[in-house]
């Protein structure tokens, strides 16, 4: 007798916990979160207008010619008559692309320029933002020194501007909030 309520109470026990587990199942939910992203985005900062202007702001075509591209402005053989004569070199840079460009460095290498001539830029900050679909104007005015002395001036010069992307982070908290606090 004493087997068979033992045997008994072990069936009890099995059938209370099967009805444990499956009360607990029922009660039970999974949820899954399915999803994808992507992104695009293009990048297209270039010069788009470069020219040579008189000190009026006029197109001036009596010191030399200026040609450009996407990636550079060729202001080939500016002549100038006199010292102290001078030209203002005028580019545009367009961002057509999607994303900001911030301008990370801007550098003019004089090392070949010689002695008799100057090129003084425009203020350029670094860290400045170009916003897609804007445009910057950068002048540059090469001079021949006004305190020459010398009958000829030569020289050459190579002005470099460095554009990185200016993405920013968009921080968002995942959340959470319970029934009873929506």
């Amino acid at each position: 007798m004493k087997k068979t309520k033992k045997n008994s109470a072990i069936i009890v026990l099995l059938v209370l916990i099967i009805a444990i587990a499956v009360g607990y199942a029922a009660f039970q939910t999974t949820l899954t979160i399915n999803g994808s992203a992507s992104g695009s985005a293009t990048w297209d900062v270039k010069f788009t207008s470069a020219q040579l202007l008189d000190s009026s702001g006029n197109a001036d075509t009596a010191h030399g010619t200026v040609s450009f591209t996407d990636t550079a402005v060729d202001a080939t053989h500016l002549t100038f008559s006199y010292p102290g004569d001078a030209v203002n070199l005028r580019t545009v840079i367009t961002n057509s692309g999607t994303l900001d460009a911030k301008l990370t460095t801007l550098t003019i290498d004089r090392s070949q320029l010689g002695s008799e001539l100057t090129v003084t830029e425009a203020t350029h900050t670094q860290g400045t933002v170009l916003a897609h679909g804007q445009h910057c104007t950068s002048d540059f005015v090469v001079q021949w020194k006004p305190s020459s002395t010398a009958s000829t001036a030569s020289g050459s010069f190579t002005v470099t501007f460095t554009y990185d992307q200016d993405a920013q982070a968009i921080t968002i908290t995942p959340a959470h909030s319970d029934a009873a606090n929506p």
